[in-house]
């Protein structure tokens, strides 16, 4: 999903997205939805949220950081 898509998201859930990048504004807006802030993380190899909206950035985000096994 684009950033700025992201950002549309955020905004419509009264988050402030000044300098936030999209993974921070990502976390913030799984924060504001009480799920768990996992984007990015190790998590990815165990999660099982195959609807997630964020599923295929976070996947090739952690592909990008080089996120390794806990």
């Amino acid at each position: 999903m684009h950033i700025n898509d992201v950002r549309k998201i955020a905004k419509k859930m009264s988050i402030n997205t000044y300098h936030m990048g999209k993974a921070e504004i990502i976390r913030a807006i799984q924060r504001a939805e009480e799920n768990p802030e996992c984007f990015g993380t190790e998590r990815v190899f165990v999660c099982g949220e195959m609807a997630c909206l964020w599923r295929g950035d976070c996947i090739a985000y952690v592909k990008k950081k080089g996120v390794a096994w806990a």
